[in-house]
């Protein structure tokens, strides 16, 4: 007994320093991980260290001075293992190894952001400042992918307090977790999320030259440019506060211009927008428009069909007409099988010809549908005028004709004849190229035969801001606008049938817990008989 007892205290002891010994071993490796992950030894790693070798040298007490060799081959294969790690996260961290396998690309930089940060030639700096640097830092680095010339720098509000406030007076603004401060030369920007296309097009902002300044036309019952109301998004009232922003975002001036008053458009009108008037304009506006228009001037109409069979809009019509643009006091009914089974009524066109033009570039058309609400024709003059040219731009689905406004007022609806049935133009562009064809001189209108879905209210379909701002940048021809197309998520349901269901259930349910446990069970039994 005591000589059994006596012997099995060294074994006691023995095992008790091993089991020191390799919490040594972990303290060390856990030492390196947490220095490769912060960039260097600290202190209290240095210290963590330094206890576990200790550790491990409680291996050479009295009893295992035997086992030194096997234990000095552990620690070797832990440094092993542990630098091969480190180099391994030094790989990673020095190389953008991310990869979007979505197939819409959902994770990764759109194209025409692409290919702008690509024509990028004089230095930007960009000055960001978080309380979480590793997400800004993330949204940064595939930026710097594809251009050099961006200069980030990221830093803690409270930390570099003294920098904030020096941007803070730069800028002549307040300062927040999240802001983000642009420069380029003289000209600054402040934004604050971190947004494709929020980045990008401050970016272009500062790097513009020339003001662009598009005004609205006001005075005719047009919808405010103000951010609606939850009541007036409940009673549809028509508000263009998006169009106003997504100009805004990229660094266009918007403002408001009442003709009547003037009787001239202003002078440092890029562009003038019409958008959905209620009421004709009058026609000393008509002239100012012409005039300006036939001096290289740019216009886009969104003209609804009319309520009333007196509302036909002389005016608008006259100085369209002039410019090669006929519009008819007409309504588009389209009883395609989309527009009938989510509205149940053929006045809800369903655009399905878009024209090979800049406006229509880069638009998604593909993921989405556009349905127009309401529409009226908008088509070339029989006869243009010399030099005009006239290109519609959206057309209906074959299912569609046009009808009088004036025969459905009065309930005189007809059913079609065959040759009248067919794409109808909801949209078009005129130009005019002056004499020696100097294209910033080059008149340049856009009509549509619907200015609903530009509201607000609509405007969540996204396709609307694709036209409207392609057809502000194909107007001012600032090849420096982007218009990022939204990402959008597919609905890619998995189906099954019945065969498949039943090979599932069966294969997880019984044959992969089967496989456990009579797998173990049999090695349990072959163990024993083996002893």
């Amino acid at each position: 007994m005591n000589s059994d007892g006596a012997k099995s205290q060294p074994k006691s002891g023995a095992g008790a320093v091993k089991w020191i010994a390799v919490s040594g071993v972990g303290m060390m490796f856990v030492a390196n991980i947490v220095a490769a992950v912060t960039g260097g030894f600290s202190l209290p790693t240095l210290a963590i260290g330094a206890v576990g070798l200790l550790l491990f040298l409680s291996i050479l007490l009295t009893g295992e001075a035997g086992n030194v060799g096997g234990y000095v081959r552990f620690f070797l294969n832990m440094v092993f293992i542990t630098g091969a790690c480190v180099l391994l996260y030094l790989i990673i961290t020095n190389h953008n190894l991310r990869r979007d396998l979505t197939r819409n690309k959902m994770f990764s930089l759109s194209p025409q952001t692409i290919q702008y940060l690509r024509t990028i030639r004089e230095p930007i700096t960009v000055t960001g400042f978080t309380t979480t640097p590793q997400e800004m830092q993330r949204f940064f680095e595939q930026y710097s992918v594809y251009t050099d010339k961006l200069k980030v720098s990221i830093r803690n509000p409270f930390a570099d307090f003294r920098e904030a406030q020096r941007l803070k007076n730069e800028f002549e603004t307040d300062l927040a977790p999240g802001d983000i401060f642009i420069r380029a030369g003289n000209k600054k920007k402040k934004i604050h999320d971190l947004d494709e296309s929020v980045f990008v097009n401050a970016l272009v902002e500062v790097r513009r030259r020339k003001d662009v300044v598009v005004y609205f036309i006001s005075g005719h019952g047009e919808g405010s440019l103000e951010e609606p109301t939850k009541e007036q998004l409940k009673k549809n009232v028509p508000t263009f506060h998006a169009l106003k922003r997504v100009c805004e975002e990229r660094g266009i001036k918007v403002k408001e211009a009442e003709l009547m008053r003037t009787g001239v458009v202003p002078e440092d009108a890029t562009v003038l927008v019409c958008a959905g008037p209620r009421l004709d304009i009058y026609p000393l506006e008509r002239d100012a428009i012409a005039s300006w228009l036939e001096g290289g001037g740019r216009l886009i109409l969104m003209l609804d069909p009319p309520s009333k069979s007196d509302l036909n809009f002389p005016n608008i019509k006259s100085l369209m007409a002039q410019f090669g643009i006929l519009l008819k006091d007409d309504l588009i009914l389209d009883p395609n099988k989309e527009s009938m089974k989510r509205f149940d009524m053929p006045v809800v066109p369903l655009v399905t010809s878009y024209a090979k033009h800049p406006i229509t570039d880069n638009i998604p058309y593909g993921q989405m549908p556009l349905f127009v609400p309401i529409a009226r024709t908008v088509n070339p003059e029989p006869n243009l005028p010399a030099g005009v040219s006239v290109t519609p731009l959206l057309k209906s689905s074959p299912y569609s004709w046009s009808q009088s406004i004036q025969a459905i007022l009065e309930d005189k609806f007809a059913p079609p004849m065959q040759v009248e049935i067919g794409p109808q133009s909801l949209a078009a562009v005129a130009t005019i190229m002056p004499p020696g064809g100097d294209e910033e001189k080059e008149t340049r209108i856009v009509a549509f035969g619907d200015s609903d879905i530009f509201t607000d209210v609509n405007i969540v379909y996204q396709i609307p801001l694709f036209l409207f701002l392609n057809s502000v940048t194909w107007m001012t021809q600032m090849a420096d606008v982007v218009a990022i197309p939204p990402k959008v998520v597919e609905d890619t349901p998995l189906s099954l049938t019945a065969g498949q269901r039943d090979f599932l259930a069966i294969f997880l349910v019984v044959t992969i817990p089967s496989l456990i446990f009579f797998g173990g069970l049999g090695y349990s039994l072959i163990r024993r008989r083996v002893r």
